[in-house]
């Protein structure tokens, strides 16, 4: 490296994420009926302890993995819209903010090694 401080550029990657997803979703979080399922099946498990619609039906469609992630939110921040814009915010701005660290490493990386 030639002794310049590249750390100032690190917080770009992220700043970018965050306004990908704001362009993304100005208008709102735009649910699908998937998305309305995966919603409900969030609320179900934090609230009832059940992998169910809100009508009681067991979910068979999906696995609870992305579930589980947003019911961590919706005990954080209620089963509100919040809380599905920050889970989906943070999916977002942190594998940008990996890759961009990945990068790095790659282009910093010293010959020799």
């Amino acid at each position: 490296m030639n002794g310049t401080n590249r750390t100032d550029g690190a917080a770009i990657a992220p700043i970018f994420g965050l306004i990908c997803f704001a362009l993304l979703h100005w208008k709102g979080l735009g649910l699908t009926p998937d998305g309305w399922a995966l919603c409900q099946g969030s609320v179900s498990l934090v609230e009832q302890r059940t992998y169910s619609y809100f009508s009681g039906t067991p979910i068979l469609a999906w696995p609870p993995v992305y579930l589980l992630y947003l019911g961590l939110w919706i005990l954080a921040l209620g089963p509100t819209a919040l809380a599905l814009i920050v889970a989906n915010g943070v999916l977002m701005v942190v594998p940008v903010a990996a890759w961009n660290r990945f990068a790095r490493l790659i282009v910093d990386f010293p010959e020799g090694r």
